[in-house]
């Protein structure tokens, strides 16, 4: 049976095991209880793999699901058979145990150190320039009347807001014709998270 019943357990999609609950020759079909099953499964005589059933009796089968969405048992075989489909599955888990431990013994996990620590002068990872460090960028907008702007840089992740009373003597001369320019600006962090710019000179 180890062949025969490792191949039906295979194709019915793993092989359970139950009771009879009732079946009529006469009428040709029967009801299994199995456990994790709330309600009876039934099958036919024709879903019948070999051996005579009746009520009480220890079978293994196979679980089909029809498409109304009721289940089925196929490959009915009274106890021993059943343990043939069971000792099919046990045999195939069998191989498995020896390969295991060197999967997981293959290397433990690194512990992830302070690697990924910004650079240097980095104060805040999500700025990735530090508090304090002079960022060079181009002037992206700025709005005179409310008196503020934000600077474009390639060593921040995001734009730097500065106030025109941070701009440097050179740049205040140059107010008008800001958008555009190259500049140099110390960067400071706000309470958001967001960066601004404590000075801001033309380059």
């Amino acid at each position: 049976g180890f062949g025969k019943g490792g191949m039906k357990g295979g194709g019915g999609g793993g092989m359970m095991t139950g009771m009879v609950k009732t079946f009529s020759e006469k009428n040709g079909y029967g009801f299994i209880t199995a456990p994790g099953h709330q309600s009876d499964i039934k099958f036919g005589q024709s879903d019948l793999a070999g051996g005579a059933v009746s009520s009480g009796t220890q079978v293994s089968f196979s679980v089909a699901y029809l498409p109304d969405g009721r289940v089925q048992a196929k490959n009915v075989q009274v106890g021993g058979g059943g343990g043939g489909g069971c000792g099919g599955k046990g045999g195939y888990g069998m191989k498995r145990p020896g390969e295991g431990p060197q999967n997981y013994d293959g290397g433990p996990i690194e512990p992830t150190g302070p690697a990924k620590r910004p650079r240097a002068g980095g104060g805040d990872g999500g700025v990735g320039a530090g508090e304090g460090e002079w960022v060079s960028g181009t002037v992206k907008s700025f709005n005179s009347a409310k008196g503020f702007g934000f600077i474009s840089s390639p060593e921040t992740s995001s734009d730097i807001y500065f106030n025109a009373n941070t701009l440097g003597p050179e740049a205040q001369a140059a107010i008008t014709s800001l958008v555009g320019s190259s500049v140099s600006c110390q960067l400071a962090s706000v309470p958001d998270g967001k960066i601004r710019a404590s000075s801001v000179t033309l380059l």
